[in-house]
């Protein structure tokens, strides 16, 4: 069977004989117009010897042959309308097949699909999925107090929850699908609710642009009860797969179309025109651990921008492209967001050089070297305190490439 790409080569070539033709014939050649009319004339021919085929016409003989003549007309047509009005039909009829598929899949089905919860380091898909890193908490009566908290913000959203549980970073986050929303709850102590990972969500809601593709906050409810804070968050429900189940690090390459690269960097840039005071990334953090962590000396950060700051595969869906979990959005360095991202997929060498391609023009800049830098730094970290240790030495060769000094692997 041919390819997408050998099928588009072949109607090319068609085209520049009809163009011939038609310029000789007519004096000009078919415009956009013109191949409109045309498919809507093949459409009208194939519905004929539809109808004949299926007994509901005698005056038109039809067979296989015929119709299948008719598909490919009307499938030529098609094609070069797609190339006049500059869209990559193949690309798009992906992205809005899995969309669709996703939308009519039954609700048992998109019940077991992920949404996530947590920074950077960590991971979930309903609990479920290699490595995964997300548990309930280990006492019975915190996962009850809970699961109790959960049930009161739902009945004070007017929502009823129906899916499975789905915990957070060491049990501070309890989420379930409501229909069509998910009911997300975080728990902090009183002295230390109302941070910046408190406020993400709805910060984010407030000020990230329409055209950034993320789930959109509904409703809100804060309380407290002795000791512990909380805050509900009402929002959209994502019926779409992670890219990645159980944890942030690329296991598979996942394939994706030209028009999904090509979101990702539109919502990265729309997210970079936000002005905003959240820091993700302290320069405090960098003096403090960049050089621990690398053997690198100090760096300095001059060029920040607006980022996600936790982006990640288990973070990002597609086709098509929808960005989840924005609790930790800020100011981050140049490059951080790209780099991060490079760095979960250096499992992966096929992503990671797609994702160089792609953002190239930050991360081979100074400042986004420095970004990715950062970004590998804290990675170090996470690695350090035994999370992801096959990402260790990966990072260390790779920062090592950027730098052109050895760059120490710490283990747990």
């Amino acid at each position: 069977m041919p390819t997408w790409d050998e099928m588009c080569a072949a109607a090319d070539e068609v085209r520049v004989l009809y163009d011939d033709i038609n310029q000789r014939k007519l004096g000009r050649t078919w415009n956009l117009s013109d191949f409109v009319l045309g498919f809507t004339g093949d459409v009208g021919d194939l519905a004929k010897l539809i109808l004949a085929h299926q007994g509901h016409r005698a005056d038109v003989a039809a067979d296989t042959g015929k119709i299948a003549h008719e598909l490919s007309d009307c499938l030529f047509s098609l094609m070069v309308i797609a190339q006049e009005t500059g869209i990559d039909l193949g690309d798009r009829f992906t992205a809005d097949m899995a969309a669709l598929a996703a939308h009519l899949r039954p609700t048992t089905a998109v019940d077991t699909q992920p949404v996530l919860e947590g920074r950077t380091g960590t991971a979930s898909r309903h609990g479920h999925g290699p490595a995964t890193v997300f548990t309930p908490p280990g006492a019975a009566d915190e996962r009850q107090r809970m699961q109790r908290a959960h049930a009161a913000a739902a009945r004070t959203l007017r929502v009823e929850p129906t899916g499975p549980e789905v915990w957070g970073w060491q049990g501070r986050t309890l989420s379930r699908r409501a229909g069509r929303w998910w009911l997300r709850l975080v728990c902090a102590s009183q002295e230390r609710g109302g941070g910046r990972l408190w406020e993400g969500t709805a910060t984010a809601q407030a000020a990230l642009p329409p055209a950034v593709p993320r789930p959109r906050l509904h409703g809100l409810v804060d309380w407290s009860t002795g000791r512990h804070a909380y805050r509900a968050e009402l929002s959209e429900y994502v019926p779409l797969p992670a890219l990645q189940a159980g944890s942030p690090v690329l296991t598979s390459d996942p394939h994706l179309p030209d028009a999904w690269w090509t979101e990702l960097q539109a919502a990265l840039t729309a997210t970079a025109t936000v002005p905003t005071a959240r820091q993700s990334v302290r320069q405090q953090w960098i003096d403090k651990h960049f050089t621990r962590l690398t053997g690198l000396a100090p760096i300095q950060i001059t060029a920040w921008t607006t980022g996600h700051a936790d982006l990640h595969w288990a973070n990002l869906t597609g086709p098509p492209l929808v960005i989840l979990d924005w609790e930790t959005w800020g100011q981050v360095p140049v490059g951080y967001d790209a780099g991060l991202l490079h760095a979960y997929s250096l499992t992966r060498p096929a992503t990671a050089a797609r994702i160089r391609r792609e953002f190239g023009h930050v991360l081979d800049t100074p400042a986004g070297r420095t970004g990715e830098l950062v970004a590998i730094a804290q990675l170090l970290q996470v690695t350090a305190r035994g999370q992801h240790p096959e990402l260790a030495p990966l990072l260390a060769r790779h920062a090592e490439h950027l730098t052109g000094r050895p760059i120490p692997v710490t283990t747990p």
